[in-house]
């Protein structure tokens, strides 16, 4: 704090007392009574407002869930905010949600509005919406190893020499690194033979060969399972291609080529893990909801097309069976779809702008809003003006009249101010989403028809005034026309809880494979691209479900070893899915955590 010098102060006071005895002497007893209890009550009010202001942003979650932070005309909650606290203040009168889930979602509003200066806060957060994710904390661990360290029993006290008493324990969490380590295993199988020189109907030695304990994942190879699940989650999940894994392989004393690795792979691929994909498969065609989403991939052998394509489909956000399934195809015409979809599908499909998609018959069209907005923030972003806003931004940035500042700015630029607005209200839509996205799916759909129906209504008529009021082949035109020519399929998100807004799931999941792809570039034969899908879709498919992927791999093959020579029964297909729910304990991330 800031002392002020005694005479200064003094000054100060004497100057106040002067001007105060001047406007008063005039005034009657009461009158100066009542100017005093005034000027009292407008400071106490003030101290009041900013204590409650405080609280209200940085309270414990505890406590901020209970703070009513829309009950003052000084804060201006915005249309958004109104109308969900009185959707939700109707639900809860008529008992359709209950007060803890009142409460959370009430929390996440609040959580939302950390500054009061909800124009300024949008235009700085322009470039995503992001919801809000828990902390990972590796101390919240269950520990693989527990050192206890304790001090002698003969210990006494430095003060008065009596021996001392176990009180307690304090903790400390560190973390042990272990390279990855290849075992070479030789199995030795003991052979007897008779003494007496007995012989077998050919005139042989009678000999009697010990049996493995297990029967080998494939005939006179070295793989084993834990080898080749360890080579696909380097492969595929931690993106390492097989010749940095051969390096690795050299420098920990163990020969094994990338050939090898590869043969390995291909091979378990084609024997074990296919009949589970496709099982997958069919579970995916009966989802309420699917997203897709493609990428290129090269593959050499295919002589006549420099590119062909890694297909993705995954189920729906809210589906109880969490899966995802990779297919390679040579082209991205609408035959791929009928490949992953058939041509019985009738939920809904969540797809990008591809024509391909849309052509599909026979289910509900649904279109990425994330897709939709990209364009129109690549509109923004190339605008002179809207670097001249930024830097506006930053200049005041401490200042307390930027938000009219900022707002000036926009309304003299009036094309900036439409595309902002246009951004501001696609923000709007996603906090509805990311406000009720742990209520039930009849909850989900009523906020939608009651916050998000009337808004993109809004957004749908400010779309159209871009697309009249800018010239073609601008950006902001393209992106107004691809958003109006989509608008049915970007607004059937709202007819149904559990259909989704965008379609980044699928872009997620893409996006693992694109990671993978960094490394190994490319595939040299369709049998092996089709193997990488494979094993993309068991490892990720894990990964959804909480699995350790590697593990759930093991496990895969430990049981469908014992079916080399016959086929493997459905039943043993259904247990082995990553969704299934007789999968061991032990493979689940939880368990250990």
């Amino acid at each position: 704090m800031v002392r002020i010098d005694p005479e200064i102060k003094q000054k100060i006071r004497t100057n106040i007392a002067t001007q105060i005895r001047e406007q008063t002497k005039d005034m009657d007893k009461n009158d100066v009574v009542n100017l005093l209890i005034d000027t009292v009550c407008e400071s106490q009010g003030r101290k009041e407002l900013n204590n409650y202001l405080q609280n209200a942003l940085f309270a414990a979650k505890t406590e901020n869930i209970q703070l009513r932070l829309f009950d003052l005309d000084t804060l201006e909650p915005t249309d958004l905010e109104k109308d969900t606290i009185e959707f939700l203040n109707e639900k809860r009168e008529a008992c359709e949600i209950t007060e803890e889930q009142y409460r959370e979602v009430l929390a996440k509003v609040q959580n939302h509005r950390k500054k009061l200066d909800n124009q300024l806060n949008d235009l700085k957060k322009l470039d995503a919406v992001k919801k809000n994710k828990p902390r990972k904390d590796c101390r919240n661990h269950e520990p693989d190893i527990i050192d206890v360290i304790q001090l002698d029993e003969n210990t006494l006290c430095p003060f008065c020499g009596r021996k001392m008493s176990h009180l307690d324990y304090s903790e400390k969490t560190v973390i042990e690194y272990q390279p990855a380590q290849y075992l070479i295993r030789k199995i030795k199988l003991e052979k007897k033979v008779c003494p007496a020189g007995c012989t077998d109907e050919n005139g042989k030695s009678m000999i009697v060969k010990a049996q493995p304990k297990e029967p080998d994942l494939i005939d006179k190879s070295i793989a084993t399972t834990s080898l080749v699940a360890g080579l696909a989650y380097e492969k595929f999940m931690m993106g390492t291609p097989l010749y940095r894994l051969e390096k690795d392989a050299s420098a920990l004393g163990v020969d094994l080529s990338r050939q090898t690795m590869s043969n390995i792979l291909q091979t378990c691929y084609e024997q074990y893990l296919i009949p589970i994909c496709e099982q997958i498969n069919q579970d995916l065609v009966k989802q309420n909801v699917i997203h897709m989403d493609e990428t290129p991939l090269q593959c050499l052998a295919l002589k006549d097309r420099s590119t062909s394509y890694m297909i993705c489909g995954v189920s729906g956000e809210y589906a109880q069976q969490q899966m995802v399934l990779y297919q390679f195809n040579e082209s991205r015409k609408k035959e791929f779809i009928i490949s992953m979809l058939g041509t019985d599908f009738t939920g809904a499909l969540m797809t990008d702008g591809l024509q391909g998609y849309r052509s599909y018959p026979g289910c509900t069209k649904l279109s990425c809003l994330a897709h939709a907005r990209r364009y129109f923030y690549d509109a923004v972003n190339c605008r002179d003006d809207y670097a001249q806003l930024k830097k506006i931004l930053n200049a005041y940035k401490n200042s307390d009249d930027i938000p009219e500042k900022a707002q000036a700015f926009l309304q003299e630029h009036e094309s900036l101010n439409r595309l902002v607005a246009i951004l501001k209200q696609i923000a709007e839509l996603y906090q509805i989403e990311n406000n009720f996205s742990d209520c039930s799916t009849e909850q989900r759909t009523q906020a939608r028809k009651k916050l998000s129906n009337p808004r993109f209504e809004k957004l749908v008529q400010e779309v159209e005034i871009v697309a009249e009021g800018f010239e073609e082949k601008t950006k902001a035109h393209k992106a107004a026309t691809y958003f109006l020519e989509r608008k049915e399929e970007l607004a059937r998100y709202i007819e149904n809880g559990i259909y989704p807004i965008d379609n980044n799931l699928a872009e997620r999941k893409i996006k693992s494979f694109v990671i993978a792809r960094k490394n190994f570039l490319f595939s040299n034969s369709v049998s092996g691209a089709e193997s990488a899908a494979g094993y993309m879709t068991l490892l990720e498919s894990a990964k959804m479900n909480g699995l350790n992927p590697f593990m759930y791999l093991e496990h895969v093959l430990n049981t469908l070893k014992y079916y080399k020579e016959e086929q493997i029964p459905q039943k043993v297909v259904e247990e082995l899915v990553p969704y299934s729910k007789n999968l061991p304990e032990n493979l689940y991330f939880q368990s250990n955590n």
